[in-house]
């Protein structure tokens, strides 16, 4: 089995939950994160998501081999099936029907409701399935200008119980890991002292690896993120509004 990790908590997170139960010949390789331009967005998600369930299915025992992936095409079909997006069209006999927009004709929006579906059917299966924290965070490559600068004119409540219950649910943006805290980011400016930085400004950390960032600093596992290039701050906005609008 080849495994591609960014860090070293996804790689013991890989190592806990496929390669102690599956008993395989395997191959961790460790690379650092590279920035996606544009025009491959699409490609990235779509090619992570089919390594991803490939390797899931054949850990179940559903999949000849691990180097011999599962047709994408049914892959693509089964989630086009199950959380696929359709729009309304007109026939020429006046009959309106719906029609499923494939992801190559997906609008950002569209893409980042699609990615979205995927993720949560994905969450749902049992037992669970390993998503890497950069390919959990590709809406992110959705985002407009527009989207940023509705984040900075909202006016973000301090407190959310609700929202830090969601969290609580969500994989580690670092390790991978489920069992997550909602784990506070210290910043100077948010917060004030003996006093917690605003529930926004929160995000989903394993137990082990929110211990870590006390210890050493939150800014250590700060940049060990994959935020595509936007900073913690403008990230923890756009990821209350993305919740927020869900619900």
């Amino acid at each position: 089995m080849q495994f591609t990790v960014t860090n070293d908590a996804f790689r013991d997170n890989i190592f806990d939950s496929y390669i102690e139960k599956v008993r395989y010949p395997y191959n961790i390789s460790i690379e650092p994160i590279k920035q996606m331009k544009t025009k491959k967005q699409l490609e990235y998600f779509w090619g992570g998501l089919v390594k991803v369930l490939s390797q899931y299915y054949f850990s179940l025992g559903e999949a000849e081999s691990e180097h011999k992936p599962l047709n994408p095409q049914v892959i693509k079909l089964t989630l086009y099936d199950e959380i696929g997006i359709y729009e309304p069209i007109r026939l020429l006999t006046g009959r309106e029907t719906y029609r499923l927009i494939p992801m190559s004709e997906m609008t950002k929006e569209q893409m980042t409701e699609f990615i979205s579906r995927v993720l949560d059917w994905m969450d749902a299966l049992d037992p669970v399935c390993i998503i890497p924290p950069d390919l959990r965070l590709t809406w992110l490559l959705h985002i407009t200008d527009e989207d940023v600068a509705r984040a900075e004119k909202y006016k973000f409540p301090e407190r959310n119980s609700l929202y830090l219950a969601y969290l609580r649910k969500q994989s580690c943006l670092y390790s991978g890991k489920y069992g997550c805290e909602a784990a506070h980011i210290s910043l100077p400016g948010y917060g004030g002292m003996s006093q917690k930085s605003p529930d926004w400004l929160a995000i989903p950390l394993h137990y082990e690896v929110h211990k870590e960032a006390h210890g050493k600093g939150h800014s250590e596992i700060i940049n060990g993120l994959n935020l595509y290039n936007f900073d913690i701050v403008t990230y923890a906005k756009l990821a209350y509004l993305r919740w927020l609008y869900k619900k």
